[in-house]
């Protein structure tokens, strides 16, 4: 409806308030509130016409439809995140140019799941993945993270962007363990295939803005820190952690948790080194036994003492034999230790994508 017919249509109702009254004036309100109306009074002006018989009282109201707005907002709620879809609304014309802000970005991804894809079917694969995002989603916004983008079985998602809180990195660690958590429920449905994931997070300086053509564009990040986080995530697997995050989200880190450094690693484009921790989602079992020789065994081999470090690494197995990453670095150290290297930085070259 046109902001004219609306105009009309509020005078013809006045004039047949007056006309019922008995007389050439009817009480109008200062400001109407009627949220679920697909209208929006935007101006109400009152005045009126003297010179003739009797002095004629005007109310002029302007309506804007604002049903295509409504529509609009609740399909962008639906492609980006509500805080996203709210910058893009209030400045649909901005142009393509970012800006450099601090976030912690965060990849999850499924193991394994293009295998388990040809087992279930085209239709059962969209099923499982909805089902699996929906309850992801969830964990994410409830720490106030915006979920970039769905990317085939993965996630990618942003905390900091669009608003920065003074907690991001630790937001986004409570979303990881929450994430698996929720998987763990969602894997306890008799018809859900058990899931596990990787989580990786970085934390650092990105570029952020709408990046894409002029026809189509998606509000992103990109920098190292995102790339970092992307690394990261692809060698949960190789260490055997769910959950690992780098040097930087770690210093920022201000709520307990239990974590351990398992690694220094080099990413392949980047100059800079980043220790890297996995984030317990429960506290381990015996981790008071364990976790004090798994750190002096690290500090061994970062250090270039193969020797010392697989002893360590030896006393852990005997008392944690199912940890994936202590046998992943003692296997490491027999090799170093038979072949040690001309030059050792600690940094192992990270070669996953």
């Amino acid at each position: 409806m046109s902001r004219l017919c609306a105009i009309l249509l509020f005078a013809a109702a006045v004039t047949g308030a007056a006309r019922a009254q008995g007389s050439g004036t009817v009480e109008v309100p200062d400001s109407i509130d009627a949220p679920d109306s697909p209208f929006l009074v935007t101006r109400i002006a009152k005045g009126r016409i003297a010179g003739i018989k009797h002095d004629a009282h005007f109310t002029l109201v302007l309506i804007e439809d604002i049903a295509e707005q409504r529509r609009m907002r609740a399909l962008l709620d639906k492609t980006m995140s509500p805080g996203v879809a709210r910058d893009w609304l209030a400045a649909p014309n901005e142009d393509l140019g970012g800006e450099l802000r601090e976030a912690t970005i965060l990849f999850a991804d499924v193991r394994g799941f293009t295998a388990l894809a040809e087992t279930l079917g085209a239709h059962a694969v969209v099923d499982v993945l909805n089902r699996y995002f929906a309850y992801m989603a969830d964990v994410i916004l409830a720490e106030g993270g915006t979920i970039d983008k769905f990317i085939g079985d993965g996630i990618m998602a942003l905390f900091g962007i669009p608003t920065a809180h003074s907690d991001d990195a630790d937001r986004a660690v409570a979303a990881a363990r929450n994430m698996l958590r929720a998987l763990s429920l969602l894997n306890e449905h008799p018809d859900f295939p058990n899931l596990k994931i990787g989580v990786g997070i970085a934390t650092g300086q990105v570029i952020a803005g709408r990046i894409g053509s002029p026809d189509r564009m998606n509000h992103t990040v990109i920098g190292n820190a995102a790339n970092l986080a992307a690394r990261i995530e692809g060698v949960c697997k190789t260490y055997g952690c769910p959950i690992l995050i780098s040097g930087e989200t770690m210093k920022r880190l201000r709520r307990p948790v239990t974590t351990r450094m398992v690694d220094v690693v080099a990413v392949e484009g980047q100059e800079s080194q980043t220790p890297i921790y996995e984030v317990f989602v429960e506290q381990p079992e015996d981790a008071e036994r364990w976790l004090e020789p798994f750190a002096a065994g690290v500090a061994a081999y970062l250090a270039g003492d193969f020797a010392t470090a697989g002893r360590r690494f030896a006393d852990v197995d005997t008392i944690n034999p199912d940890d994936a990453t202590t046998g992943l670095l003692a296997e490491r150290c027999r090799q170093l230790n038979r072949q040690p290297p001309e030059i050792w930085t600690g940094a192992w070259k990270l070669t996953e994508k």
